[in-house]
C-alpha cells in the first residue's frame, strides 16, 4: 500500500495497481486475486458462504421484530442488536424457528404479556414508560455483555434514531483514551499523529 501524493484523487483500477480513497486520501495498492467466481465457488471460502448466509437469515428475523416495536423505541443501532442476538444464535446452532420465537418473547411477548398482532395492522404498538424502561434494561444488557462502556449506551438510547453505533470507540481506544470535560477522547482524537 502506498499514498498518492494529495493533488491526485483517483479510485480505479489501472493494470494491476488498484486505486482506493480513504479520509479523502488516495492510496495505491496492488490488485487482489480475489474474485466473486472464487468466493462463491471455492471450498476454502465455504465459512465465509456459511455465515452470510446466516446473517442474511439473521436480519430477517430481526426485521420481523423490529417491526413489532414502537416507533420512540425503534432506531439502526436497535435494529443490529437485535439481529446480532439472531446471529449468535444462528452460529450456536439454533434452528431459525427456535429463534424466532425465543427473541418474540424477549422482545415483545414478554414487555406486552401477551403475543403482539397489530404488527401488520396500521396501529403501531404503544410504548408507556413501563415498556419504555423495559425495553432499555434489555438492551442495556446486550449492551454491557459486549464490553460497550454504559455511558455510550445511555446516549444511544437518549438519541435515538439519530445514534450512530460506528462512532463508538473500539475498547482499545476507550481504555487508551483521555477523559475531556466529562467526556471520554480517544488518543486518536486527542493526539491526531497517534498511529
Amino acid at each position: 500500500m502506498a499514498k498518492v501524493p494529495a493533488n491526485i484523487h483517483f479510485t480505479g483500477t489501472i493494470g494491476n495497481i488498484s486505486f482506493y480513497q480513504v479520509g479523502g486520501v488516495t492510496f495505491a495498492r496492488a490488485k487482489s486475486s480475489l474474485t466473486r467466481k472464487r468466493v462463491l465457488k471455492s471450498k476454502e471460502f465455504e465459512k465465509t458462504r456459511k455465515y452470510a448466509s446466516d446473517l442474511g437469515t439473521a436480519s430477517r428475523i430481526g426485521s420481523a421484530i423490529y417491526k413489532a416495536l414502537p416507533a420512540d423505541v425503534k432506531g439502526r443501532w436497535v435494529f443490529r442488536a437485535i439481529t446480532g442476538d439472531a446471529a449468535s444464535m444462528l452460529y450456536a446452532g439454533k434452528s431459525e424457528a427456535t429463534i424466532k420465537d425465543l427473541l418474540w418473547w424477549k422482545y415483545v411477548d414478554s414487555i406486552y404479556g401477551k403475543k403482539e398482532e397489530k404488527v401488520n395492522s396500521s396501529a403501531a404498538p404503544v410504548s408507556t414508560k413501563q415498556t419504555n424502561r423495559q425495553w432499555r434494561t434489555i438492551f442495556q444488557e446486550r449492551w454491557e455483555k459486549q464490553g460497550k462502556p454504559t455511558q455510550f449506551f445511555l446516549r444511544a438510547w437518549q438519541q435515538g434514531k439519530s445514534f450512530n453505533p460506528d462512532t463508538i470507540p473500539r475498547r482499545s481506544e476507550y481504555f487508551l483514551g483521555l477523559k475531556h470535560a466529562g467526556e471520554i477522547v480517544p488518543l486518536s482524537v486527542a493526539f491526531p499523529t497517534y498511529k
